[in-house]
C-alpha cells in the first residue's frame, strides 16, 4: 500500500496578502504482494479504538439504542481486526 496526500501551496492570490493552502485526505493504494504495517502505528491505533469505544459506552450522550449498539459494534470489530493483524505480525500487546 502506498500512502500520500496532495498539498497545494500557491503564490499570493489576486493581490491578497496571504497564500491559498489546501490539502486532500490521504490516498491509499493497494499494491499486490505488498503489505504496509507499522507496529507503533498499530499500537497507537488500538489505543484510539479502545478509547473511543470507552467514550461511547460511558460518556457519549446516547441516541437511540440501535444506533449506539451499531457504533459500539463498529469499534469492537475494528479492534478485533487490528488485534488479529497485530498478532499476525508478531506484535504482542
Amino acid at each position: 500500500m502506498d500512502r500520500g496526500a496532495l498539498f497545494v501551496n500557491t503564490r499570493p492570490y489576486h493581490g491578497l496578502a496571504f497564500k491559498v493552502l489546501a490539502h486532500t485526505s490521504p490516498v491509499y493504494l493497494d499494491v499486490p504482494g505488498q503489505e504496509v504495517f507499522s507496529a507503533p502505528a498499530a499500537a497507537f491505533l488500538m489505543t484510539l479504538i479502545e478509547g473511543a469505544e470507552t467514550w461511547v459506552s460511558n460518556l457519549a450522550t446516547p441516541s437511540d439504542p440501535e444506533s449506539m449498539a451499531r457504533i459500539r459494534q463498529t469499534y469492537r470489530e475494528a479492534g478485533q481486526r487490528l488485534h488479529q493483524k497485530m498478532h499476525a505480525h508478531g506484535l504482542a500487546h
